[in-house]
């Protein structure tokens, strides 16, 4: 049988322990920026030699883009998306795309920087184009030239874009 005070020091051991992880976990959360509400528009440029078809499987599409364009509000600069896709045959469409930004973020320095963004979402093929919707993240990655975090949602309609998002410059 354990010694009773030896059991209560590995706990107390162990409490401390998880007790200074807790505190340096913390520390880079204390110290990144505070909460910032952001928005705007953009302009989205389809190449027609951006689409290839990668299979047509039962009336659906799985397509493969290359998309650019601008934006303005909290994010100014341009972009380059890598999108993959499913046309479904009642006009449904599904993707999931990562987003390189290039530009300036408000209230995070003047200074151009790269961000890159993974966006999930699902809407609907038009005459006029897709109707989507999609939430939008920062991930970590080498290319990021800018120390934030941040989520949102992008709404594209043909090629326009208007977005929202939650984010912290660190």
């Amino acid at each position: 049988m354990p010694h009773p005070q030896r059991h209560r020091r590995s706990r107390s051991l162990l409490t401390l322990t998880a007790l200074a992880a807790l505190l340096l976990l913390a520390a880079p959360a204390a110290a990144q920026g505070p909460l910032l509400q952001g928005g705007g528009t953009g302009q989205i440029v389809i190449d027609p030699g951006g689409i290839e078809e990668i299979r047509n499987a039962g009336g659906n599409s799985i397509q493969e883009r290359e998309l650019s364009g601008v934006i303005e509000g909290t994010l100014a600069g341009t972009f380059e998306e890598r999108a993959r896709g499913t046309v479904h045959r009642t006009g449904r469409i599904t993707f999931r795309a990562e987003l390189v930004f290039t530009g300036t973020v408000e209230d995070c320095g003047s200074e151009q920087h790269t961000l890159v963004l993974k966006l999930a979402g699902q809407g609907r093929s038009t005459d006029e184009g897709p109707v989507t919707e999609a939430r939008v993240r920062v991930v970590g990655d080498e290319r990021n030239t800018l120390d934030a975090t941040g989520q949102g949602t992008v709404y594209q309609d043909g090629t326009d874009l208007t977005y929202d998002l939650q984010y912290r410059c660190r």
